[in-house]
């Protein structure tokens, strides 16, 4: 039974696509940082941004744009607490990806 064209279409997007992410993969597992990240989902998003901008050469690119978020700014009991506890998270988490792009440029 033919399966049709769009069936080979998405097949041949869905192998190419996963050749290409575990060659990405690969390359990052090959990739370290100089500076210690904060240890927090911000901080991590941060060192792989920096991982990733530091594998512009090996990927054929000179120009990437990166999303990064983090959660818990809509605070209800504590505010003050809450939010001097997640404004160092991201004071921490930009000092570490300053500090790696300093080192690694």
């Amino acid at each position: 039974s033919e399966s049709g064209v769009f069936a080979y279409w998405y097949s041949d997007a869905l192998v190419k696509s996963l050749s290409h992410n575990q060659i990405l993969y690969d390359n990052l597992e090959g990739k370290t940082t100089s500076v210690t990240f904060p240890d927090t989902h911000l901080g991590r998003q941060l060192k792989i941004v920096a991982k990733m901008i530091n594998s512009r050469m090996e990927r054929g690119t000179d120009a990437d744009l990166f999303y990064c978020s983090t959660g818990g700014w809509d605070t209800h009991s504590q505010a003050l607490v809450n939010q001097e506890n997640l404004f160092a998270n991201v004071d921490a988490s930009f000092k570490a990806f300053a500090d790696e792009m300093k080192v690694a440029n």
